[in-house]
C-alpha cells in the first residue's frame, strides 16, 4: 500500500512540475499551452525600438535622440528581458518669427537611459515582466502588421518595430 501511495504521490508531483511551466517568471501568468500563446510567445522574441506612444488618445512618432536612440525592449528566449527606456518630451517647433508650436510627436531625450531586466511571458493577449526588483506588469499586446502594439494598465499605448 505504501508503494502505491509513494508512486501516486510521485506522478502527481511530477504533473504539477509539468503544469507550471511556459515561460521563466511570467508574474503568475497561465502557462503557455494552446499554439496562439505559443505562436505569441515565438513572434515576441527578439529585440523592439519604440516608434509610436500615446498622446492625447492618440498614437503619434516617438523621434530618436542626437544619438538616434530610441527606447528598446528585449525578450530572449529563455524569459529574460531587458529594456533601455529614455525620456519623451514633448517636442516644439519653431518657425522664424513665430512662437513655438506644439509638434504632434515626442522626442526622446539626450539624457542616460534607464536600463533594467527580468522576467516575462505571453498567454491569452497578455504579456506578464517581472522586474528584477520583483514588481509585476500586466500589459495587453498584439502583433499587427509586424509591430507590437502594447496596452498598458492605464490605457496608454506603445507601438514597437524590429
Amino acid at each position: 500500500m505504501k508503494k502505491i501511495f509513494c508512486i501516486l504521490f510521485l506522478a502527481a508531483f511530477a504533473l504539477t512540475l509539468t503544469g507550471c511551466g511556459g515561460g521563466s517568471g511570467g508574474g503568475g501568468a497561465a502557462p503557455v499551452t494552446s499554439q496562439a500563446d505559443q505562436d505569441l510567445v515565438a513572434s515576441l522574441v527578439g529585440t523592439w525600438k519604440l516608434s509610436q506612444a500615446s498622446k492625447s488618445g492618440s498614437l503619434v512618432p516617438v523621434l530618436p535622440n542626437s544619438a538616434g536612440n530610441v527606447g528598446t525592449i528585449t525578450f530572449n528566449s529563455n524569459g529574460t528581458a531587458s529594456s533601455v527606456d529614455y525620456t519623451l518630451t514633448t517636442w516644439y517647433a519653431v518657425s522664424p518669427g513665430s512662437l513655438p508650436s506644439e509638434n504632434n510627436s515626442y522626442q526622446t531625450t539626450d539624457d542616460a537611459p534607464e536600463i533594467s531586466g527580468g522576467t516575462w511571458t505571453a498567454s491569452a493577449g497578455k504579456l506578464y515582466t517581472t522586474s528584477s526588483t520583483g514588481e509585476t506588469f500586466v500589459n495587453s499586446v498584439e502583433i499587427i502588421n509586424g509591430e507590437l502594439y502594447q496596452t498598458m494598465s492605464d490605457g496608454t499605448r506603445r507601438v514597437w518595430e524590429r
